[in-house]
């Protein structure tokens, strides 16, 4: 089955950002799409955290999923909602980066984040 709550995150995320950057967008199915990856992202990451394990790339995808809802926001002019956004995905990269400072990715991920929020607040 590959609907309803049978889509993984990372799809549902992916998903999001087809619709956003599709044309016409649809940013309010992206951002419906973008709440869904993130409701189950915060689920496994705190599956795992019981579990001891820990999965940067499933925090990362949560991070990413804030980036893409955020510069969908921005999109419809809601500023305060997509600022916070903004900073749910910069303190997710933040302590990506913390955790693993030799990693590229991560590095790359924050200033991607940060990028955006300037571009969407110039």
């Amino acid at each position: 089955n590959v609907r309803g709550t049978a889509l993984p995150p990372a799809t549902r995320t992916k998903s999001g950002n087809a619709l956003a950057e599709q044309n016409p967008p649809d940013l309010n199915g992206a951002i419906k799409k973008f709440d869904e990856a993130m409701i189950l992202q915060t689920a496994v990451i705190e599956s795992l955290t019981k579990k001891k394990i820990k999965s940067d790339i499933v925090t990362s995808n949560l991070g990413t999923s804030h980036r893409l809802k955020a510069k969908a926001l921005s999109k419809l002019g809601d500023v305060d909602k997509s600022f916070e956004e903004y900073q749910s995905a910069i303190r997710i990269f933040k302590q990506l980066r913390e955790n693993d400072p030799a990693s590229s990715l991560w590095l790359h991920s924050l200033a991607a984040a940060y990028t955006l929020l300037g571009d969407a607040f110039a």
